[in-house]
Order: structure tokens, then sequence, then C-alpha cells
């Protein structure tokens, strides 16, 4: 027997946090060339950000990426048994 409340509760919880990771590390990514004070057609790979550009863009940056690596890591623990 199908539990139809169960299952519309993992799909809605699936696709919300789908949304969470993809616009974390499209923000973090983004936020992460803004501090370089560049557009991406400009930045050459390896390239260090100018000392003068706003610390609190790489923060918001890895902040981001932090969000979504945590998200994601819980994901994991949720699903692995062996982890409860």
């Amino acid at each position: 027997m199908i539990h139809w409340n169960a299952l519309a509760q993992v799909t809605i919880a699936t696709l919300i946090s789908t949304v969470l990771v993809v616009v974390a590390v499209s923000f973090g990514i983004l936020a992460l060339n803004r501090s370089t004070g560049k557009t991406l057609d400009e930045t050459e790979p390896g390239e260090v950000s100018t000392p003068g550009r706003p610390l609190w863009w790489r923060l918001v940056g890895y902040g981001c990426l932090t969000f979504a690596g945590a998200v994601v890591l819980f994901g994991i623990y949720l699903i692995v048994p062996q982890f409860h």
C-alpha cells in the first residue's frame, strides 16, 4: 500500500532542498567571482582577487558554499542508516 501523504512530503522536501543547494552554489560562485572585481570572461584561471575589493563578497561566497555542503552532508546523513 502506498502512503500518498508520505510520498508527497518526500517529493516536496526533495524539490525544496534541491533548489536550495543549486541557488546556494550559484550565488556562492557569483559572490566569489564578484570579489575579484572582474567578469567571468575577464578572469584568468588561478588569478587572485585584488586587495581593494570588499572582503564581505568572499565571506558571503564561502558561506553559501558551506551552507550547500552542509545541506548535502545532512541529506547523506539521513539516507545512510549506519550514521543513526
